[in-house]
């Protein structure tokens, strides 16, 4: 387990993270603000909407055809998958 005691180093760790919140999906309108604190100290790590069920049902859509189309190929080629990802 990695523990981060300060927002950048939680960034350094994976900066992809900071940008999570614009990523969540949801519906039409604004959604109001969840502050995100550090377990560790209480430090405001940054905020992500609060959604809906309609908005999880939005979201899991999409993933649910992809975790067929992933289960419909061939075990070779999901294997080549799961490789390349181990060795980033």
């Amino acid at each position: 387990m990695t523990v981060v005691s300060d927002r950048a180093a939680f960034y350094r760790i994976n900066p992809a993270w900071r940008d999570l919140a614009g990523e969540v999906t949801h519906g039409a309108g604004t959604r109001p603000a969840r502050v995100i604190r550090s377990p560790i100290d209480g430090a405001e790590l940054g905020s992500v909407p609060v959604c809906s069920p309609a908005d999880v049902e939005l979201a899991a859509r999409p993933a649910r055809g992809a975790g067929r189309r992933w289960a419909a190929g061939a075990p070779v080629r999901r294997r080549g998958v799961v490789e390349r990802c181990k060795e980033q």
